[in-house]
């Protein structure tokens, strides 16, 4: 019997990503480490900025009223999820990056939108860009500790799919603390900072070839053959 793909990520998104894994035949298991809760926030004015980015749906959800302020603006986002999301609160998106928020930056035409609001969580990605991007948080992920269905998981084997620096560090921490082995445990970070996040001992450390939940997938898919 193959292992379980184990998904940590925030409800939201770790149901997004079990459907993904179960279309591909996938056993999942969905205990997430991590809750979303919205941080208090200032709204700059509209009209310094000429696009607004977002780069996860939590963002749009998190914001409250405040967001209908920059419904005028253009939304450039990552991932078919956030533009969902977007589109939904009514922005029109006219950019959709696949492979992070350094890939829509650099996806952006030459002559438009010098300066734009960037609304995320309280951790993110730096970009490197001659625009002015304007982050703010409006939203952080809090950890909630490995649940019973996780803990169960990771002392019988699974392959663990990691989105983030803080998740692969919150994991391996938390394990050490209830004393669970990682040698059973296969992890699937969503890139290379991310698997040197979570640390040695691990029956396997994979990187998926783009940051994306597909990528992550076709990963477990390969694991769960083998």
């Amino acid at each position: 019997m193959s292992l379980p793909v184990l998904i940590l990520r925030p409800i939201e998104g770790a149901q997004s990503t079990a459907a993904k894994a179960q279309a591909l035949g996938l056993n999942t298991i969905v205990d997430p480490l991590f809750e979303i809760k919205p941080l208090p926030w200032s709204a700059p004015p509209a009209d310094q900025y000429d696009a607004i980015m977002f780069s996860s749906a939590n963002a749009l959800k998190m914001t409250g009223s405040e967001l209908q302020d920059y419904a005028q603006l253009s939304a450039v986002v990552v991932g078919a999820a956030t533009k969902q999301a977007a589109e939904l609160a009514g922005f029109e998106v006219i950019q959709t990056g696949k492979s992070g928020v350094q890939s829509l930056v650099d996806m952006l035409p030459e002559n438009r939108f010098e300066r734009i609001l960037r609304l995320s969580g309280s951790e993110y990605t730096t970009v490197q860009s001659d625009r002015v991007i304007d982050q703010v948080a409006v939203y952080e992920s809090v950890c909630i500790g490995l649940g019973e269905k996780a803990r169960t998981s990771l002392e019988n084997g699974a392959i663990i799919l990691i989105h983030s620096m803080r998740a692969a560090q919150s994991l391996a921490g938390e394990m050490d603390k209830m004393n669970i082995p990682r040698k059973n445990n296969h992890i699937i970070a969503i890139s290379p900072n991310v698997a040197d996040a979570a640390g040695k001992a691990w029956k396997s450390i994979n990187v998926a070839k783009q940051p994306t939940d597909e990528a992550l997938l076709t990963q477990a898919a390969r694991l769960c053959s083998v």
